[in-house]
């Protein structure tokens, strides 16, 4: 209900009571007690609200929201084996780049940007037989969209053949890179 009740004031372009929604059941969610602490609830929630927070200008904010939802994924016991949460992990690294290459920190983005394909590289190749392989479509989709970002980025700091590079790799036609 909180998160149709933010998107209404979304559509009205009311960001502050939306975020305002958000924040009181974020509270009452991060408490000890809340049997939905680290849920993927709030994860989603934390998401949303990182979103709405950069909308509203607030990069700052937006941020520390998607690092609180990578907080919550990483302290899972299967963080670093399970593919579904690496690649949760890998687009909120994107969503990072994408706040700071707005905010104009090109560096930061290039470094949220090649972590999260360097998961997802790794992803990619292990073994297989491995569960990456239920993941493979999404997780081919989304390298191609990070390579094509930090082309992006590549282009905005005046390193053409790097960013060449990525285009080339998010563009093309083969399976496996």
């Amino acid at each position: 209900k909180v998160m149709v009740t933010a998107d209404h004031f979304l559509g009205l372009s009311k960001f502050e009571k939306a975020a305002d929604v958000l924040e009181e059941q974020l509270v009452e969610i991060s408490a000890e007690t809340s049997p939905l602490r680290n849920s993927d609830l709030h994860v989603q929630l934390l998401q949303k609200y990182g979103g709405i927070l950069w909308w509203d200008g607030d990069a700052e904010g937006a941020i520390d929201a998607y690092a609180a939802a990578d907080e919550v994924l990483t302290e899972r016991a299967e963080a670093e084996k399970d593919a579904g949460l690496l690649l949760q992990r890998a687009k909120l690294w994107g969503k990072v780049a994408q706040v700071h290459r707005k905010s104009g920190d090109l560096e930061a983005a290039d470094r949220h940007l090649e972590a999260a394909m360097y998961s997802l590289e790794q992803l990619r190749d292990k073994p297989s037989g491995s569960e990456a392989e239920s993941h493979s479509v999404a997780l081919e989709d989304l390298l191609r969209d990070l390579q094509a970002s930090l082309g992006q980025v590549c282009v905005e700091k005046k390193e053409y053949g790097r960013a060449q590079e990525l285009y080339l790799m998010a563009f093309s036609c083969d399976e496996k890179k």
